[in-house]
This record gives C-alpha cells, sequence and structure tokens, in this order.
C-alpha cells in the first residue's frame, strides 16, 4: 500500500475523485512549500515554492489504483515527488517547470 497525497481533481467531491472509492481517505492535510494555479482546462497544478501552503487530501491505496493515477497524471505534464505529511511519506504530482528559463534548451520541437 502506497500513500498519495491530492490537490485537486483526486479529491472528495472532485470528477476523478472516482478513482479513489475504494481507497482508505485518511484525513487532509497543509504542505509547505508549494504553490498552486490553474491550468487552462480549469486542472489544478503545483509547483515548488518558497513560504506557500497548499491543502491535500492523503489517500491509501493500492499498487493498481497508483497505475491508474499514474496514467491520469504522467501524460499532461505532471511527475510524481515525495513529501511528508502527518501520515507518512506520500507522492503528490507537480507540474514539470523548465528549470533552465530556456525555452530552447528544452524543447526538442520548434515554431
Amino acid at each position: 500500500m502506497k500513500l498519495l497525497a491530492t490537490y485537486g481533481t483526486l479529491r472528495k467531491g472532485n470528477y476523478n475523485n472516482y478513482l479513489l472509492r475504494n481507497s482508505e481517505l485518511l484525513g487532509k492535510n497543509i504542505i509547505p512549500n508549494f504553490t498552486m494555479f490553474r491550468l487552462s482546462g480549469n486542472y489544478p497544478a503545483i509547483v515548488p515554492s518558497i513560504n506557500q501552503l497548499i491543502t491535500v487530501e492523503v489517500y491509501r491505496i493500492t499498487e493498481k489504483v497508483y497505475k491508474k493515477i499514474e496514467q491520469l497524471e504522467l501524460p499532461y505534464n505532471y511527475h510524481a515527488e515525495t513529501i511528508t505529511t502527518e501520515f507518512g511519506v506520500a507522492t503528490i504530482y507537480v507540474y514539470n517547470t523548465i528549470e533552465s528559463g530556456d525555452w530552447n534548451k528544452q524543447s526538442k520541437r520548434r515554431l
């Protein structure tokens, strides 16, 4: 079993939460050092930051559910990181950034 920290469409009451219907919700937690923003299409994303807080729900999930979450998140420019919550170490999906700050250095396709 793994722990998953959710902050957007996977949280209770949101449209992707059905993927967690058989998972145990351990509770909410406030996590430091991330900033949340809205992507087009009304999707949330987080990136590392300083002195910002986000609210997450932490679930205990099976490996099968974890694979489904990866299929949901990874194709859309997110990657998995681990964070410490009051329930233990959990996976959270963070939006990919261009660390160099130079589009041409990271992009193989140019317009």
